[in-house]
């Protein structure tokens, strides 16, 4: 039940209920590469990177937008602690774990602000990220997650899957203070 009520908390975070029109369309600072297999097919979404200092880590937002600029697909893999090098397993959200890289993809529909499908971690199978190389504030590496829909009985919305691959054999972003 934690587990359920805290995916519910962090999917609430990505998503408000209403669109804020003060805003810039892509008002995150997008910037770098992250090529990707999605099931297998190419997948070429835009990159973005924020550090939380106080806590002493990262994540990397890796998004989809469509032609009106509206954020459709999300993958999200945070709490990864920085500037170490290495190849860190990624695991399933904990609450108690403040130290647990984990990630979660998300699709959201009608302007961005509902939530459409939800894709948990598959502990069955190798989640890792590689960090690879650290410059100033400049990062780059790989990663592999694989997911699985939150329910098979869920509706599907933008994925017709129920299980998610994705691969970046090489990953480039700045990670930004905010």
């Amino acid at each position: 039940m934690i587990k359920q009520l805290t995916i519910i908390f962090i999917l609430l975070l990505l998503v408000s209920c209403e669109k804020d029109e003060n805003l810039p369309e892509l008002y995150l600072d997008y910037w770098g590469t992250a090529p990707s297999i999605k099931n297998g097919k190419l997948w070429n979404p835009k990159i973005y990177g924020g550090k939380i200092p106080l806590l002493g880590h990262y994540g990397i937002a890796i998004t989809e937008h469509d032609s009106g600029k509206i954020r459709r697909r999300n993958l999200s893999i945070t709490k990864i602690l920085g500037p170490e090098i290495g190849i860190f397993k990624i695991e399933e959200v904990d609450i108690n774990a403040s130290n647990r890289i984990h990630a979660f993809f998300t699709t959201t529909l009608d302007d961005g602000d509902v939530l459409g499908d939800v894709f948990l971690l598959d502990t069955t199978k190798i989640n890792f990220i590689e960090i690879s190389e650290v410059k100033g504030n400049e990062v780059k590496g790989s990663f592999e997650v694989n997911f699985k829909r939150d329910s098979p009985l869920s509706r599907k919305y933008l994925e017709s899957e129920d299980s998610l691959k994705i691969e970046c054999k090489s990953f480039h972003t700045r990670i930004a203070d905010k």
